[in-house]
């Protein structure tokens, strides 16, 4: 198995800058009507969306997102991902998801730029 700390620094190295993961500790309930998976965050570099869900879901990087209008993530663990190399400023913009028919779970991973530990009062 890799060693977690050459893996950050490989990353580091990549982007010029040291990285983290940000795993959630559970799924995002999603709706058929538009809900809110990431904030719009600048120093995001990587995300990665994965459909969990019975049903066909859509995304899309405002409120706009419909059932019928978006990037379409099939159900059952299809997955999407966009990096600031690949994809550049898409990869900060908020994200939004809507599933077809019922509601159901996603899961969104994402690879944030290290500010380091946050001072108090900043």
């Amino acid at each position: 198995m890799m060693d977690p700390r050459l893996i950050a620094e490989l990353a580091g190295k990549k982007w010029a800058f040291p990285t983290r993961l940000v795993v959630p500790s559970a799924a995002t309930t999603v709706l058929t009507t538009p809900t809110s998976l990431l904030l719009g965050n600048p120093n995001r570099v990587a995300w990665m969306l994965i459909n969990m869900a019975v049903n066909r879901g859509f995304f899309w990087f405002n409120s706009s997102i419909t059932t019928t209008f978006g990037i379409p993530i099939e159900a059952g663990g299809d997955t999407w991902s966009a990096d600031i190399d690949e994809d550049g400023e898409l990869v900060y913009h908020p994200l939004f998801a809507a599933l077809q028919t019922a509601s159901g779970n996603m899961i969104v991973i994402e690879v944030l730029r290290d500010r380091g530990p946050k001072k108090e009062g900043v």
